[in-house]
C-alpha cells in the first residue's frame, strides 16, 4: 500500500489517496462541503498523480467521492470571496492557474483515468472528471456548469468540451444552451453527449474496482451496463440556439427559459456567448489560457465577487451587476475580434459594482 507515503504529501484530509493493487485510487473526502475544491485539495490531487504516475505497478488511476450527495459541487467560491474581498488577487490567480493546470494534466496524463461520478457534479467538479479518460455516471449523477450565475464564465475547459459534444452541429445549439444557462443534466443526456462515457450503477461499482485493481482494463472488465434512455433536445429551445445572434436566442426562448436566463449577470452570458463561438477551433491547451485570463477579468472587475455576495453570503438573491441587459446590447459588440470585446466590457472606467462589506 502507497497510502501513508501519499497522505503525508497531500498536506489536507479532504484528499484521501491509496494504492489498491494495480489502481491508485484518489478519494474527494470533504462532505460538509459537498466536495468543494480549494488549494489544498488542487495540490493534493496533484501530490497523488505525481506518486501514482512514478509507480510502475500502478496501470491506472480511478477518481471518487466519500459523499453520497455529490462527486464534486464545485470550487469551494465562498471562500474565494473573501479573498477577493481583501484584494488578494495573487492568491486568486494562483488557486485558478493551479486548477486549470490540473485540467490539463487529467487530460493529458500518462495512464488512464477513470471518474467515478454520481451525484452533483458542477463547476470544477466537472473539470476534475470531464478531461479523465472515461466518466462513469451512476444512477443519481448530476450535470452542470452554473457560473453565469454567480458572475463568472463556465471555466475548467467548458469551452472546449461544451463546443465537442457528440451530437453538435454546425451552430453547436445544445452546448450553447448548457453554457449559457447552466442547465443541469443527468445520466442519460451525459451518455448521448459524450459527457460521461459509460452507465454504470453504483452497485456494479465496488465489483469494478476490484477488477481494476486486479490489473484489468476497464474495456476488458465485466459488468452490468445500465439502461438509458434516449435523450431528446426540447424542439423549441433547440431552435432558439440554433440562432446566429444572442439577441435572436434570447428573443426566441420559451418565456420561462429566458426569464431565468435574464436573471443571470448580463455581462456573464454576453462573455460566455461570444466566447463559445471563440473558442470552437482552439484546442484544450488553448482554451486553458483563455480561461485564466477571463477568470481574473471576473475576479478583478468585482461581477464574480457580487455573484457570490447575492447567491452565497448575504443571500439576499438581488446581485448588483456592472451591467444592465440594455446597457451591454447598446454596445455593438458582435463583430470585434475577442480581444477588443473583452477590452471594451471589462473598461475600468465603466461604472463600478455596489460595494458590499461583511
Amino acid at each position: 500500500m502507497l497510502n501513508s507515503l501519499v497522505l503525508n504529501n497531500t498536506h489536507t484530509p479532504f484528499i484521501r489517496a491509496e494504492q489498491r493493487g494495480t489502481l491508485g485510487c484518489i478519494i474527494l473526502n470533504r462532505q460538509a462541503a459537498l466536495n468543494a475544491t480549494n488549494m489544498e485539495m488542487v495540490g493534493a490531487i496533484n501530490d497523488a498523480l505525481t506518486i501514482f504516475s512514478s509507480t510502475p505497478e500502478i496501470l491506472h488511476i480511478a477518481i471518487l467521492s466519500n459523499c453520497e450527495r455529490a462527486f464534486c459541487a464545485g470550487g469551494d467560491i465562498r471562500a474565494a470571496y473573501y479573498v477577493i474581498q481583501k484584494n488578494d488577487f495573487h492568491l486568486c490567480e494562483s488557486y485558478f492557474r493551479a486548477e486549470y493546470d490540473l485540467t490539463n494534466r487529467l487530460a493529458t496524463f500518462p495512464k488512464p483515468i477513470y471518474a467515478f461520478i454520481n451525484g452533483l457534479t458542477l463547476g470544477g467538479g466537472m473539470g476534475i472528471s470531464i478531461h479523465c479518460h472515461a466518466r462513469i455516471a451512476g444512477e443519481n449523477a448530476i450535470f452542470g456548469m452554473p457560473e453565469t450565475t454567480i458572475g463568472f464564465f463556465p471555466d475548467v475547459g467548458a469551452a472546449y468540451f461544451y463546443n465537442h459534444l457528440n451530437n453538435t452541429n454546425a451552430t453547436n445549439a445544445e452546448g450553447m444552451y448548457l453554457a449559457l444557462t447552466g442547465a443541469k443534466f443527468g445520466r442519460d443526456q451525459a451518455i448521448q453527449n459524450g459527457i460521461a462515457t459509460h452507465a454504470i450503477d453504483t452497485s456494479e461499482w465496488e465489483s469494478l474496482l476490484k477488477q481494476l485493481a486486479s490489473g484489468k482494463m476497464l474495456d476488458t472488465c465485466i459488468y452490468n451496463k445500465a439502461e438509458t434512455k434516449p435523450y431528446r433536445q426540447n424542439t423549441v429551445i433547440n431552435n432558439a440556439f440554433n440562432k446566429t445572434t444572442l439577441p435572436a436566442i434570447i428573443e426566441t426562448l420559451p418565456e420561462d427559459i429566458r426569464c431565468d436566463l435574464l436573471k443571470k449577470s448580463p455581462l456573464s452570458v454576453y462573455v460566455t456567448y461570444f466566447y463559445m463561438k471563440h473558442a470552437q477551433n482552439l484546442s484544450l491547451k488553448e482554451i486553458i489560457v483563455h480561461d485564466l485570463k477571463l477568470a481574473m477579468h471576473f475576479v478583478q472587475h468585482g461581477e464574480f465577487m457580487e455573484g457570490i455576495r447575492a447567491l452565497i453570503i448575504d443571500k439576499d438573491k438581488t446581485p448588483k451587476w456592472r451591467y444592465t441587459w440594455d446597457e451591454i446590447a447598446s454596445m455593438n459588440l458582435d463583430n470585434q475580434p475577442f480581444e477588443a470585446f473583452l477590452n471594451q466590457l471589462f473598461a475600468t472606467n465603466h461604472k463600478s459594482l455596489g460595494s458590499h462589506t461583511d
